[in-house]
């Protein structure tokens, strides 16, 4: 499309498209920014669709109309979706430069420390299983957007009027709807969320049928835009099993309808659904059989969800002198193997693509997570120093391989009510503890007899807390060229340092060599915490209750709680 070339009128083709593009291009006319939100699925495909119109056409008219389009990447998502999403924010970008269209992309990500690998891997959380809360969309999607916007707002000059643009459509479903209208959303006026944000939904009245008829006029060429939507009705067509995208969505209807998972395609390792019924119709053809890794690693998830025996039964607080005892996250056993297998999951896709001659399709587990990964199991003493990293070298190295197991689902069964272990009240205080936290006796000393910038000294916090002077930042963050020297050209000595760590020594070592060596930054708030952290680890390390080592019957037998529990006891003995 050029911007000399006469426009199409849509709204021939398209009543119902006439009055959504008029409501986006008078925002335009009152100097509005338009930010659309786009995860480049049928519904906001076609609001990018009205909104390019729009811009197009203030354009002509001699306006000056800015565009942001807002999309998102969970870092877990389904590959062929990200795929589809590089691809079309390239076209927009190609239509942007060809008609001087000011007109910028975005995408929101959750930072290192909220992604999946890091709250599921490290053992800070469970996956969102069906039946719990999906906090994984909060998370993973809805937080990072909003963090985004604010970013954006901050650092760039708006006028005093930005207009959200989103795609939620009152015929998608009953709670949809009811969500919509308790919102009062409009289809032709902002109108503004909880947030104060200015949104406005330009194709809430339309059918399912109109969002298919207007992506076929794109696919035809009738509608001359950014994209002829090809590749999203492939997707939609593949993820439904058909070779016809609106058949493919009329399934996928009628399985949200029965109360399944509203996405068709979303997340790899989304365990909302019993069953990926999008990733399995895709798999059934050749071109998707890459990503049958990830459906085994989901299914493998979604089928131990009450398999209490993988969890870690040892909670990781310890308040008013007592730890409780009962199945909370993942066991350091089980958290050893899920790394391994998303491991071996990337090796296989990074053998198939150099096999290929094309660069890999996903990674589960980049080279960032796995430190940081490391970084956090050597915290809180979940597992031996560098233990992430000798993963990594043996299965990148093709030395070892761990494929995902087929296992039968557990049935459902209720949480085993919990217990409490007594430990001393006044356990941060013990002897042994003296300089377990985030501090090192010598590094002053060695800094006083010339050490220079190698050693690293101690600073004070806020609170008055003395700690080693760690790099610091906005969030937990790698250094890529620090972090990598030591992964490459220093692993015989890491690899040593993780005998020790198993032959006996503190397994929070790992923690303190990578913080000392600056591969990571903190923020300087949590410093205090990991301090914290640090003393909680070794006291537990050392009794006992840290690792995969925990002697579970022990811990049971000097534990208490309020009634017997004969089913606790009974799985108890299972773990």
């Amino acid at each position: 499309m050029t911007a000399d070339k006469p426009f199409q009128p849509l709204e021939i083709l398209m009543p119902i498209a006439g009055p959504a593009v008029e409501a986006i291009l008078s925002l335009f006319r009152a100097q509005a920014t338009v930010v659309v939100a786009c995860s480049f699925g049928k519904d906001s495909s076609c609001v990018m669709v009205l909104a390019i119109e729009a811009a197009l056409r203030a354009k002509v008219q001699g306006l000056s109309p800015r565009l942001l389009c807002l999309t998102g990447d969970t870092r877990i998502e389904n590959p062929e979706i990200e795929a589809h999403a590089k691809r079309e924010q390239s076209k927009l970008k190609a239509l942007a430069l060809a008609n001087g269209l000011d007109l910028t992309i975005h995408v929101a990500m959750p930072s290192l420390s909220d992604s999946f690998q890091m709250t599921v891997l490290s053992g800070r959380s469970l996956p969102s299983f069906a039946g719990m809360a999906a906090q994984c969309s909060q998370n993973f999607k809805i937080n990072p957007m909003i963090r985004l916007r604010k970013q954006i707002m901050a650092a760039e000059v708006f006028g005093a009027l930005v207009v959200t643009l989103t795609g939620t459509r009152f015929a998608e479903s009953e709670r949809r709807s009811a969500k919509m209208k308790a919102r009062g959303d409009s289809a032709t006026e902002p109108v503004r969320n909880k947030d104060g944000d200015l949104m406005m939904t330009p194709v809430a009245h339309w059918e399912t049928d109109d969002v298919w008829e207007l992506l076929g006029y794109c696919n035809s060429g009738l509608v001359d835009t950014y994209s002829d939507q090809s590749e999203t009705l492939r997707i939609y067509a593949a993820a439904g099993g058909t070779t016809c995208a609106v058949v493919s969505d009329m399934i996928s209807d009628e399985r949200k309808q029965s109360g399944g998972c509203g996405a068709r395609t979303g997340c790899s390792l989304c365990v909302q659904v019993g069953n990926d019924k999008s990733m399995e119709a895709m798999l059934r053809e050749p071109r998707y059989e890459y990503m049958a890794g990830l459906n085994a690693l989901r299914n493998y998830l979604a089928a131990t969800q009450f398999d209490f025996s993988r969890r870690n039964w040892i909670g990781r607080t310890i308040e008013g002198g007592r730890i409780q005892v009962g199945p909370s996250q993942y066991s350091p056993a089980e958290l050893l193997a899920l790394t391994r297998y998303c491991m071996t999951i990337d090796a296989i896709e990074q053998d198939a693509a150099r096999s290929e001659g094309i660069e890999p399709r996903f990674e589960l587990l980049p080279f960032t997570q796995m430190v940081a990964l490391d970084v956090m199991w050597s915290l809180n003493a979940t597992l031996p120093a560098f233990q992430a990293v000798r993963e990594w070298q043996e299965i990148r190295n093709g030395s070892k391989r761990y494929p995902v197991p087929t296992v039968v689902a557990m049935p459902r069964r209720p949480v085993p009510a919990l217990r409490f272990l007594e430990v001393d009240p006044a356990w941060e205080s013990c002897p042994d503890l003296l300089h377990a936290g985030l501090s090192e006796p010598l590094a002053d000393l060695a800094a006083e007899l010339g050490g220079g910038e190698s050693c690293m000294g101690h600073t004070t916090t806020s609170a008055g807390l003395r700690v080693l002077d760690i790099n610091t930042g906005p969030e937990l963050e790698i250094d890529l060229e620090s972090a990598d020297h030591a992964v490459y050209e220093e692993y015989e000595w890491l690899k040593a340092k993780h005998q020790a760590s198993l032959a006996g020594s503190s397994w929070t070592s790992g923690y303190r060599w990578w913080v000392q060596r600056g591969a990571v930054s903190v923020a300087a708030a949590v410093r205090g915490r990991h301090d914290h952290a640090l003393r909680r680890a070794v006291f537990k390390e050392r009794r006992g209750l840290a690792g995969a080592n925990v002697d579970l019957q022990v811990v049971l037998a000097r534990s208490t709680s309020g009634s017997v529990n004969r089913e606790f006891d009974l799985l108890a003995a299972a773990a």
